[in-house]
């Protein structure tokens, strides 16, 4: 095997890996960020979307959309301001938006 498919080979496990940090980092934060909105919700994400067959909805729904939205903005763009569309105001609980509030304000 030639020296710069050897290369190739490391450099793209490399970038697997720091894939794998990353989405790992990412689901950690979003699991923090829901706990911190909805502080009566046990279940902890799996992934960064769900999975087929899963439905979610109303406020469950806004907490997962919220704690991905603003993980996303922590990780790649950390200390820059998040503008956050709201579908409904009805879907949040008065103390939900509350959290959510928090969180955008550390």
């Amino acid at each position: 095997m030639s020296d710069e498919l050897k290369a190739g080979i490391k450099s793209s496990d490399e970038a697997k890996e720091k894939r794998e940090q990353f989405f790992s980092q990412f689901i950690v934060l979003m699991n923090t960020k829901k706990h911190i909105i909805d502080i009566e919700g046990t279940d902890d994400y799996e992934d960064v979307f769900t999975k087929r067959g899963t439905t979610i909805s109303g406020s469950e729904e806004t907490v997962f959309y919220v704690a991905r939205l603003i993980s996303t903005a922590e990780m790649i763009s950390p200390g820059n301001p998040v503008q956050m569309p709201w579908k409904s105001s009805a879907n949040l609980l008065t103390y939900l938006c509350e959290s959510v509030i928090i969180i955008l304000c550390m």
